[in-house]
């Protein structure tokens, strides 16, 4: 499997999980979003604090705008 699946991959996983958690939690907030996001193990490949890494795309503080993941996701 290529890097570029793999990232994919990852990337579709974590969307999953973000939208899971959204429809969870009946008031979302930024601790409950970092709760999840360190709970599932998202921090090992985009990082702490959404710095990412050679595993994991960068997301914050300046992330890849939506149509541009989508464009991503879409092509992988």
């Amino acid at each position: 499997m290529n890097a570029m699946k793999q990232i994919a991959i990852v990337v579709a996983t974590v969307i999953a999980v973000l939208i899971s958690a959204a429809a969870y939690a009946a008031a979302p907030s930024v601790a409950r979003g970092k709760q999840i996001y360190m709970a599932n193990g998202c921090w090992t490949c985009h990082g702490t604090v959404g710095q990412g890494s050679f595993t994991g795309l960068k997301l914050a503080p300046e992330p890849l705008p939506l149509d541009a993941m989508i464009a991503f996701l879409r092509s992988s």
